[in-house]
């Protein structure tokens, strides 16, 4: 292992590199691109400032270079996000500057290597941004950005940097150019080209040759360079990338498996790993917490707790590593590596099936098959995973994944599809009443993981047969811990001293409350009703918000006949959001802002239970002959009760 400290200069002219096919992709935005500025700027304006820091270059070789077969070249294991970085700003300043190739820093000296019988560029980046950084290293950039790049980071990075030499030295002695999100070229049509032009400035222009020098003898890099017979590169990149925090505990996985997989990590990478980020994003797409959580994350999580590992999304990396060194089957190097992506390839689908149920409402975006492994749940299973999803996707993960392993078992543990459905609705009742209770969810991501990781490890100790028992009496045992899962009185309370809440927990989760109401009253544990056919409704519409907008309405005439005095009428206004006031009925069916006496005939013909009430005394909205504060009081009672009969606080175990 050879270790040596070099200044960017010696850095760009000592190899050519290439970025393995399993780093993630150029990822700098505006942010790092200005933060990297700011430091330019206070090199550029002290001579005698210090050597500025950029980093460890991990590399692995020489060897012959792959796409270039008269070079050689070195993998680039760790640091490409920033020498793609200055590749790029070398490229914007020759474009900017100018060129004298005799010179021996000329940019192309830097940029290019000599290869018979043409240049080539010292670094290719991995697939998704070769292309746009070649072309950008041989000037391709300079006039125009092909529509194909728009997308493309690399292009981004260009632009900024262009930009900021453009608007002039004030960029490095004052602040950059904050205006960039709005001047450059995103979004235009796929294929079309887009000039790279700028306003010109009246404005003291930035010494080429001074930033050039600054750049090269000021920014340093330390370079470990892996060779042959060397400690293995694994090691030595988690020792380096063990603190990062700009990685996802995800990249930190991809980059550590695939260090280990020496000459079958890039067939391989196009195989199997790949294809698995492609379906990650399909779940992403259809997992409401997407935008909270990291969907790789989650999926390693889920995956490891539902083998018996108690992981927290901090702990993923270490647990992963533990394994690829040394695995149950006592595999190490890359047997132990191939095994583990063998075993995440399997449990993809049962993640799929737990995070992202394929139920029509949830897939009506989503034309296409996602795969053609992907297994489909029995109703009632599937409605559960659905609800589940709604009321908090991430925390329960791991414990739905562990369902769906045993329910997708052939042999060993096992559960039944009505076993799954019943432990599954135990977990939904938790959600439905922490929820309604006002009680953050966040807590609950460490008590599934602890409560998936002792039922995993118990039922690999148990008999077969004693799967479905273990885990109800263990989550049995849980839910009546004192103050955890709250009852009857705690929920109707808190919804009582709260009756604006439903208005701040969305119209996903006011949906499958009312949706469960009716199916209980109708004794049915899943019908058909989806989000693709059905909606919430305010029977006093949610926009007449003010004594204004009622007096417009039409309502107007309704409340006048009623004999509403002032404070009624703001009683009304003041009740649209209370959950009285809510029902569901048919997408095709426009109600909108229809007066009580026409919204009912609609409401009468769906023949909902919720709407028209059974047997459930002032649960009924089409009996109703007027609609006021009164009424919305009463029908928010009645079906308060009708949550707490149709998510029943579980019962404690028997004791064996």
């Amino acid at each position: 292992m050879q270790v040596a400290e070099l200044d960017l200069e010696k850095l760009l002219t000592s190899s050519t590199w290439e970025v393995p096919v399993f780093q993630r992709s150029y990822q700098w935005d505006d942010e790092l691109l200005e933060q990297l500025w700011l430091d330019i700027g206070e090199l550029y304006r002290s001579p005698r400032a210090a050597k500025h820091f950029m980093g460890i270059l991990l590399t692995e070789g020489p060897r012959q270079h792959r796409s270039y077969p008269t070079l050689d070249s070195n993998d680039l294991i760790d640091g490409q996000q920033r020498l793609i970085t200055l590749f790029v700003l070398f490229s914007a300043m020759r474009d900017h500057f100018g060129d004298a190739p005799r010179r021996a820093d000329s940019y192309a000296s830097l940029l290019l290597a000599q290869t018979s019988p043409v240049l080539q560029e010292r670094l290719v980046a991995q697939r998704a941004d070769r292309e746009a950084l070649q072309a950008c290293i041989r000037g391709e950039m300079k006039d125009s950005i092909k529509g194909r790049f728009l997308a493309s980071r690399v292009s981004d990075a260009y632009w900024y940097f262009r930009y900021q030499l453009q608007d002039g030295e004030r960029t490095l002695t004052d602040s950059p150019a904050a205006s960039l999100r709005l001047r450059r070229p995103r979004g235009r049509a796929a294929g079309s080209d887009v000039s790279v032009t700028f306003e010109r400035h009246r404005r003291k222009g930035i010494d080429g040759a001074k930033l050039k020098r600054a750049l090269l003898k000021k920014l340093n890099f330390v370079r470990i360079s892996i060779q042959k017979g060397d400690e293995p590169p694994a090691s030595v990149f988690e020792s380096i990338n063990g603190l990062r925090l700009d990685l996802s505990q995800f990249d930190h996985i991809r980059n550590a498996l695939f260090v280990r997989l020496g000459t079958e990590a890039e067939p391989l990478f196009f195989s199997e790993w790949e294809p698995m980020e492609k379906r990650l994003e399909s779940v992403a797409s259809r997992f409401v917490g997407a935008r909270r959580t990291k969907i790789g994350d989650l999926f390693l999580q889920s995956y490891l707790v539902s083998e018996g590992v108690r992981a927290t999304q901090n702990d993923i990396f270490g647990s992963v590593t533990a394994r690829l060194q040394r695995d149950e089957q006592g595999r190490t190097g890359i047997a132990a590596a191939k095994g583990f992506l063998a075993d995440l390839l399997d449990a993809l689908p049962l993640f799929d099936a737990a995070v992202a149920v394929p139920s029509p409402d949830l897939l009506a975006s989503q034309p296409t098959p996602i795969a053609s492994n992907q297994f489909v749940l029995p109703p009632k299973m599937a409605r559960r995973v659905e609800n589940i999803q709604v009321l908090s996707a991430g925390p329960p993960a791991p414990f739905v994944m562990l369902i769906m392993r045993l329910y997708a078992n052939t042999s060993g543990p096992k559960l039944t599809g009505l076993q799954a459905a019943r432990l599954l609705r135990l977990v939904e009742t938790l959600l439905v009443r922490q929820t309604l209770a006002g009680i953050n969810l966040s807590p609950l991501r460490g008590w599934f993981t602890g409560l998936t990781a002792k039922l995993a490890i118990d039922i690999r100790k148990a008999k077969p047969a004693d799967t479905y028992s273990i885990i109800d009496q263990e989550l049995r045992t849980r839910l009546n811990a004192p103050d955890f899962c709250p009852d009857d009185d705690t929920v109707i309370d808190a919804m009582r001293d709260d009756p604006d809440a439903f208005n701040g927990l969305g119209s996903d989760v006011t949906f499958l409350l009312l949706r469960g109401i009716n199916d209980a009253l109708v004794g049915s544990d899943a019908t058909e009703m989806t989000r693709a056919q059905w909606q919430v409704e305010h029977v006093f519409p949610q926009s007449i918000s003010s004594l204004e907008r009622l007096k417009k309405s039409a309502w107007a005439n309704e409340v006048d006949a009623w004999g509403l005095d002032l404070e009624a009428r703001r009683r009304l206004i003041d009740s649209r959001h209370h959950l009285g006031n809510l029902t569901l009925h048919r997408l095709n069916q426009s109600l909108s802002t229809k007066s009580f006496a026409l919204k009912k005939p609609t409401l009468q013909n769906e023949s909902l239970t919720i709407s028209s009430g059974g047997s459930v005394k002032n649960l009924s909205i089409v009996k109703r002959q007027k609609w006021r504060g009164n009424e919305i009081d009463q029908r928010s009672d009645a079906l308060l009760s009708e949550v707490c009969k149709a998510w029943p606080k579980p019962k404690a175990p028997r004791k064996r």
